[in-house]
């Protein structure tokens, strides 16, 4: 069986002072080492726009980005580059703005692009989605 391929996007707010990656981004990656093959791309959006283009050209099978408020300006522009380079990779949304989103239609309204979202812990959701034992 192949190994899933995961493909973690940061849109995030880094300071001269701060690890260029999340530590969300690290736990979550982190978590699910052991259970597919994970790389990471940030963009650090105090520098402005993101410039989709340099996402990587691999295949991968899933697509998780955070979102954050400092970035939701940037999710839908996000969200079209994604599905545009990665079409036949399962797009989801993690981060706080999901887990405590209102349940319901709300989501799915203001990213219809997304083809899901995790709530909880972003590391844990992930975790258990790569697995196989969660759905969106």
């Amino acid at each position: 069986m192949r190994t899933k391929r995961l493909l973690l996007v940061g849109l995030d707010w880094v300071r001269p002072k701060d690890s260029p990656m999340s530590l969300a981004t690290v736990n979550i990656a982190a978590s699910c080492t052991d259970v597919c093959d994970v790389q990471t791309f940030t963009f650090n959006i105090a520098n402005g726009e993101p410039d989709f283009e340099l996402l990587p050209r691999d295949h991968f099978d899933v697509i998780g980005i955070g979102a954050y408020v400092w970035a939701d300006k940037y999710m839908n522009l996000a969200l079209k580059s994604l599905w545009s380079l990665y079409q036949n990779a399962t797009i989801l949304i993690v981060g706080p703005q999901v887990t405590y989103a209102n349940r319901g239609n709300f989501l799915s309204a203001v990213y219809p692009i997304a083809d899901g979202f995790l709530r909880g812990h972003g590391e844990c959701a992930m975790r258990q989605f790569m697995k196989g034992e969660d759905k969106v």
